[in-house]
């Protein structure tokens, strides 16, 4: 690599990390430790260059990102904002899958560990992550990276196995429809056969009012 192209992938990995920075993450620890491992990426892309991989530092800050709590849908949006980082050099590419994999890896221990109310719910979040491991495979493999190739595919298979077991144990997402408003605690009578489910239903429905539930709404259903 010339010292041009050592030049334009250390602009390159700067650029990463300044989608990193976005994630938002709440404080403590896991922010205080991504943040350093951050720091450390940009402030010596050239380590990055001759480990000839993204390192533990870019590894340690996903972790702490997830350790912070960083979204599921922040990861998969940086997913995709570094995907379109532009290439200058074979070597940058791989940097970029390396990264984007890297990213994906966090997103998909996101989604495994996150509480979903409906099954309906998972689903979008899962087809999202699964659209993203798709294109990061293709990806990889129009720029000849056969092991990042395995290793998105790899992920792609094991996520998707995981999240069909949590699928059927949740809930579905059904709809109603009254002829007048009414309190949350009579709803919850009329499709569970008591009350307890009636904050569930507000929440569900985003109502300020339990007294007065929507005309049209949601609940769950197995």
């Amino acid at each position: 690599m010339t010292i041009l192209e050592r030049r334009r992938a250390a602009d390159l990995i700067r650029s990463i990390v300044a989608v990193l920075r976005t994630i938002p993450v709440d404080a403590g620890e896991g922010k205080t430790a991504s943040a350093r491992a951050l720091d450390a990426v940009f402030a010596d892309p050239e380590t990055v260059l001759t480990t000839g991989a993204l390192g533990d530092d870019l590894q340690a800050a996903l972790d702490g990102m997830l350790a912070g709590n960083a979204t599921l849908p922040s990861l998969l949006r940086a997913t995709e904002q570094v995907a379109a980082i532009e290439a200058t050099t074979p070597d940058t590419v791989e940097l970029i899958g390396d990264c984007a994999a890297l990213v994906l890896a966090a997103a998909a221990e996101r989604i495994a560990t996150t509480t979903f109310d409906t099954r309906e719910d998972l689903i979008v979040e899962r087809d999202r992550l699964v659209r993203q491991l798709d294109l990061s495979a293709i990806g990889a493999s129009n720029a000849g990276l056969r092991d990042l190739v395995v290793a998105v595919r790899a992920l792609l298979s094991a996520t998707v196995s995981a999240l069909d077991d949590t699928i059927h144990t949740l809930p579905r997402r059904r709809t109603y429809r009254l002829g007048a408003a009414l309190p949350s605690l009579v709803l919850s009578t009329r499709f569970y056969g008591d009350g307890g489910s009636a904050d569930d239903l507000v929440a569900l429905n985003r109502v300020s009012n339990p007294l007065f539930m929507p005309i049209e709404g949601v609940f769950t259903a197995q």
